[in-house]
């Protein structure tokens, strides 16, 4: 955890050198999905399962083009309860996506401006003891792609999201490795304010 924070502060303090305006706010991530795909022997089974809801806080420092923003951010989306339909709700999974961001405002003019969203970056995951055990965990590719409404400096948003992330755990009964992909996706509902 102490490298994603020496990370995230160095990337907001570069990017703060770079952006002109910034966009923070929080999003609700619900519909949640965690699919699993795990690889044992030689054998292969794929798992979907329900995630809970959480509340995720972001930032993002952009420049300002024609009609356009792009630049970096960050999200931090919390531990979040996977439900393992046979086993209730046992063990928490969440990510740390920097991403790049590019909006394209559409140019209608009046009190408010509709724009186009798509993120692109790398998410760290993060899990609880009842989630991962021993397991090395590791991140992988982070989208976000949706649409939002800015009035003046408030905005609101809805993206689909999507973290990837991998996980490598030897077998308990011999030293056969176990490797699991892990993908999360969700429907992220977001309020803010850019300056």
């Amino acid at each position: 955890m102490k490298t994603q924070f020496v990370l995230v502060s160095l990337v907001l303090f570069s990017v703060m050198c770079f952006g002109t305006k910034v966009q923070f706010g929080a999003g609700y991530n619900c519909n949640g999905n965690h699919n699993i795909k795990e690889t044992l022997d030689g054998f292969t089974s794929t798992n979907n399962y329900e995630l809970s809801n959480v509340i995720s806080p972001y930032i993002e420092l952009m420049r300002e083009g024609n009609n356009t923003l792009y630049g970096f951010g960050v999200e931090y989306q919390p531990l979040a309860k996977v439900n393992f339909q046979n086993y209730g709700d046992k063990g928490k999974v969440g990510y740390l996506p920097f991403y790049g961001v590019f909006r394209y405002q559409l140019p209608i003019g009046g009190y408010y401006n509709p724009e186009f969203i798509a993120q692109l970056g790398y998410n760290f995951i993060n899990a609880d003891k009842d989630y991962a055990d021993d397991a090395r965990l590791y991140g992988g590719l982070y989208f976000g792609i949706g649409a939002g409404l800015v009035f003046d400096c408030f905005t609101t948003q809805i993206l689909y999201k999507s973290n990837y992330g991998s996980m490598r755990q030897n077998h308990y009964y011999d030293s056969t490795e176990r490797k699991t992909k892990i993908n999360d996706t969700q429907i992220n509902i977001a309020i803010g304010f850019r300056l």
